[in-house]
């Protein structure tokens, strides 16, 4: 996905439904650093545990409530990584190949999705804006947005349901797919360039003790499993 950059600043001011930033110059971003114990279940219900280190990261965000992150699971000895965005009171993000990606949308419901993405190695944010769908989240949608560089681009987007996850199928130029879970008005999606990754997508709620009530799911399995963290 050649993803874009040019929606305004006011796109991402209002992104997240249940926050409100004055219209002023935001504050600089906090530094989000935690390292974390964090217990969680599979699809098939089985348990794990083992530690996450959330880092801030580099992102050019125009809203002090929107802040980058890198994260590093050690589950078992194996090793995750992955990119987020963390709001006032949510931290979204996507793992797996080195092109997962990850867009984070507000939902309203009659006018549809608008988001900004994050693509790892990159500080620069893109912007979307899909504009169909019905009372829920499904449906099929026109897109415009801004790449990276401020380059616009338009296209078409279908959200179908399957199960407790959504799979996104992306038209722009090319055909891309995702992942995505939604949580009130917030939807997550993963997604990547290369089909062969199977991005996942997560999504945690921030306490002062850590993260919980995280769901995730993993492109290509209906199923969602569970996560939540306490700090070390």
């Amino acid at each position: 996905m050649k993803r874009l950059y040019i929606l305004a600043l006011a796109l991402v001011a209002v992104i997240f439904t249940f926050q409100t930033t004055p219209a002023i110059k935001p504050e600089p971003q906090r530094n989000f650093n935690r390292t974390l114990s964090i217990k969680g279940t599979n699809f098939d219900k089985s348990a794990y545990s083992g530690t996450l280190e959330v880092r801030s990261r580099k992102l050019n965000s125009p809203n002090a409530d929107i802040e980058g992150v890198t994260l590093k699971w050690n589950v078992g000895g194996s090793i995750y990584e992955g990119i987020g965005i963390v709001t006032a009171s949510i931290l979204t993000a996507t793992w797996g190949g080195k092109s997962c990606s990850l867009v984070v949308y507000s939902h309203s419901p009659g006018k549809g999705l608008e988001g900004i993405w994050t693509v790892a190695g990159q500080s620069a944010l893109g912007s979307e804006f899909a504009k169909g769908g019905g009372k829920d989240i499904t449906g099929s949608y026109t897109i415009q947005g801004t790449n990276l560089n401020g380059s616009v681009y338009k296209g078409a987007l279908q959200v179908t349901a399957q199960g407790p996850v959504y799979q996104f199928s992306w038209n722009a130029g090319s055909q891309y797919e995702g992942i995505g879970l939604k949580t009130g008005p917030l939807v997550s999606v993963a997604w990547g360039t290369n089909a062969s990754e199977k991005c996942g997508v997560i999504q945690y709620e921030i306490t002062n003790d850590g993260l919980a009530n995280g769901k995730w799911g993993i492109y290509g399995t209906n199923a969602t499993g569970t996560e939540q963290g306490v700090i070390k």
